[in-house]
């Protein structure tokens, strides 16, 4: 019965930020045969959240991929039991291969059907951060909704923020300080840091790796850091906070970035960002192995 008190252990420090206490908890031995029983999925999705929370994101989609392999095995591929197909798509969000993980996250989503709101809501999350910007926002409004049938409140106070962040982008400020207020809300009725694992911060969701190559040729490194933000939703000043630069470098750099790109403003940049070479991913996906 190790394994799924030692999993709920070391999710709940991860979701804390405590990774090094959990990264502690899971040099605990564990029996030879917890992998042939349930508390070993369990055990597998805690540590692949825990690898994915420090950056390892290869090792993390590693061990939700033997989560949907055990399952397979066994003949209870069962989504809301284990949702792997959420996890490993937010781990392949996170190596930039949006086409592999909106494949998984909408079989996920098609094997959920209506019940289950805390696995579904995920999903949803999960699917905002594949789909285009015009679909983004509509799609994690969705999230939203079903969520609030939920008792996950660290999953909707992230996807509050994320649709407040993605309203930014399309200019729409009202709907997007009507999101914020209520994600502010969420976090200080539950006393909440969404964004304690690492990896993600407010407005900046696992979709927002770093760019595909060529969409910045021709951006310098620093020119590219400050392009990334700025699809992520931040404003020039915390932007400049968080790269120690003055609010008139950010400003001149973007004039200098929309000039490069051939773009009009924030929204523009963003798709320009998001828009992968199609071929290019299903030639690394299949390189890979997928």
């Amino acid at each position: 019965m190790i394994g799924l008190p030692l999993a709920v252990s070391v999710r709940a420090l991860t979701d804390l930020g405590q990774l090094d206490e959990a990264a502690e908890r899971l040099r605990t031995p564990v029996p030879d045969g917890l992998f042939d029983s349930v508390f070993g999925l369990f055990h597998l999705r805690a540590r692949g959240g825990h690898a994915m929370a420090g950056g390892a994101d290869r090792f993390a989609l590693r061990d939700f991929r033997q989560c949907g392999q055990l399952m397979g095995r066994w003949g209870y591929d069962l989504p809301a039991l284990v949702p792997w197909r959420t996890d490993a798509a937010r781990a392949l969000l996170k190596l930039g291969r949006r086409g592999a993980a909106e494949q998984l996250v909408r079989e996920q989503l098609d094997r959920l059907g209506d019940g289950h709101p805390a696995q579904r809501g995920a999903a949803l999350r999960t699917l905002a951060a594949c789909v285009g910007l015009p679909d983004r926002a509509a799609t994690l409004e969705d999230a939203i909704r079903v969520l609030e049938r939920s008792s996950d409140r660290i999953e909707l106070a992230r996807a509050l923020t994320e649709l407040a962040g993605t309203l930014r982008l399309t200019e729409d400020h009202r709907r997007a300080g009507r999101a914020t207020r209520r994600a502010e809300r969420v976090i200080q009725q539950w006393n909440l840091d969404p964004y304690a694992a690492g990896g993600a911060t407010p407005r900046e969701p696992a979709w927002a790796a770093a760019p595909a190559p060529e969409t910045v040729r021709g951006l310098t490194a620093d020119e590219v850091r400050v392009a990334t933000l700025t699809a992520q939703g931040h404003t020039n000043r915390e932007i400049a906070g968080r790269l120690f630069l003055t609010t008139s470098t950010v400003e001149q750099q973007l004039t200098r970035i929309y000039r490069k790109l051939s773009v009009s403003g924030r929204g523009e940049l963003a798709a320009r960002l998001l828009a992968a070479d199609d071929a290019e991913r299903t030639g690394a996906e299949v390189a890979d192995g997928d």
